[in-house]
């Protein structure tokens, strides 16, 4: 469920496992509540369509104190009447459908796809908005409510990556400075970035243990993404056996030139374990 500001465009997006009533009036009493603590923004009209007017319970909440919200329903199959919000929310589908075949995602990690459209929609400046972003247009209009000295809100980028692409996320053990002696012991682990935290902490999935880890100590490689294929991030040479080490050395072609570089040559991030 996507929430629009009409004024700066900015979207708030939730997810709900079903429609059910009682997951709608949840995810209503969050957002208003986020708007509420974080922002002091209280909203004095909801445009929507007629699914909230035929839930009876979500209406009268609406409709009450505290929130005392006044509802503007749509005409009945006419969603042009609420062309910013309808507009906004198809925007988001169109970049996230793009984001995840670009990079070949599977499909259970929809919601941190759209999240990341979503937080890029925000950071993106529109013709609309004179070329400003909907996160500087809201936040700079709060700075001149709350009467801060810093105006201009711009949202920072330098943290953004190339979306999908392969990330080396420092292990555990690496970082809390545990197995010291074990010098050749792998220091990061494979996984491809699917989010942002904020601004210094990374969504990292790693698809070897199929989890999603909030990491910031983590290095990008934006040229590779992911494949598709588990079998490519296994490191098969730190596990073979003593005859699959003989069998591959047998297919060691030697070069013809003297001159010419090693064949097979991996480099030092290749080397990295898959395993946290």
């Amino acid at each position: 469920m996507f929430a629009t500001d009409r004024y700066s465009g900015f979207i708030w997006d939730i997810y709900l496992k079903n429609r059910e009533q009682d997951i709608l009036i949840t995810a209503f009493r969050h957002l208003l509540g986020v708007l509420k603590n974080q922002d002091k923004v209280f909203p004095q009209v909801i445009e929507c369509d007629n699914e909230i007017l035929k839930n009876h319970q979500l209406r009268d909440i609406l409709q009450s104190p505290p929130f005392s919200i006044r509802l503007e329903p749509l005409a009945p199959y006419t969603q042009a009447q609420n062309g910013g919000a309808e507009r906004s929310g198809g925007v988001i589908k169109e970049k996230a459908t793009a984001m995840r075949s670009g990079v070949k995602l599977p499909a259970f990690l929809i919601v941190y796809i759209f999240k990341v459209a979503v937080y890029l929609y925000n950071r993106t400046p529109k013709y609309a908005l004179f070329w400003q972003t909907p996160y500087e247009v809201y936040y700079t209009y709060l700075a001149y409510r709350d009467g801060v000295a810093v105006l201009n809100r711009k949202p920072q980028q330098a943290h953004l990556r190339a979306y999908g692409c392969m990330a080396y996320a420092m292990t555990t053990t690496a970082m809390k400075k545990e197995q010291r002696l074990q010098k050749l012991n792998p220091k990061a682990w494979i996984g491809f970035l699917v989010g942002y935290r904020s601004t210094n902490i990374y969504e990292i999935w790693n698809p070897l243990v199929n989890k999603v880890i909030a990491i910031r100590d983590v290095q990008f490689n934006e040229k590779a993404t992911f494949l598709g294929d588990i079998k490519d991030l296994k490191d098969n040479l730190l596990h073979v056996t003593e005859n699959e080490l003989q069998k591959l050395l047998r297919q060691v072609e030697i070069p013809d030139q003297v001159n010419s570089y090693p064949m097979h040559i991996q480099e030092e991030d290749e080397d990295l374990s898959g395993i946290i």
